[in-house]
């Protein structure tokens, strides 16, 4: 079975429906269409919804912004991790390889796209530079970062906001 964070279609979510008797109280009942219009509203927001969020400090020790530095589809008991792994201005970000749904269902995390941008000071301020984001992995993603020269650097103290999908 399907589901979030994986993307579904309405057949994941047990197909179509329809009415068995017409709907006498709507208080009480749900007409078929209404609840096909909702499965199949749901099954096109896995195709786009993003599945997980970070802001982290760059520097040689990149770290979570705060401690609500990070948020997922799936909760965040498992927050991803930051890493400074190789040079000027490299930084990966990896999340668990597996994840719990609401449900208790056990899940690959498979991402496919990553936005990564918003640099800003600790005053909330924005430092001119560059994000450059790529999809490693499953579950782990680049990001390379620069000064407003285009030249790689750390920015250190700087916070990067990361949205994967």
């Amino acid at each position: 079975m399907s589901g979030f964070p994986d993307i579904s279609s309405v057949d994941d979510y047990g197909g179509l429906l329809a009415d068995y008797d017409p709907v006498v109280d709507p208080t009480t009942d749900r007409e078929a269409t209404a609840m096909n219009q909702a499965l199949a509203d749901t099954a096109a927001m896995t195709q786009t919804a993003g599945r997980a969020w970070c802001r982290i400090v760059l520097g040689s020790a990149p770290a979570l912004a705060n401690a609500n530095g990070s948020g997922a589809g799936w909760g965040n008991s498992v927050p991803p991790v930051p890493t400074h792994p190789a040079g000027n201005g490299a930084y990966v970000v990896t999340w668990p390889a597996t994840v719990t749904d609401a449900l208790g269902n056990t899940k690959a995390l498979n991402f496919t796209r990553i936005v990564a941008c918003h640099l800003e000071t600790a005053l909330g301020g924005p430092t001119f530079g560059f994000a450059q984001a790529l999809v490693l992995g499953a579950y782990s993603v680049g990001v390379a970062v620069g000064d407003h020269t285009g030249t790689a650097a750390d920015l250190a103290g700087v916070v990067l906001y990361i949205e994967v999908g």
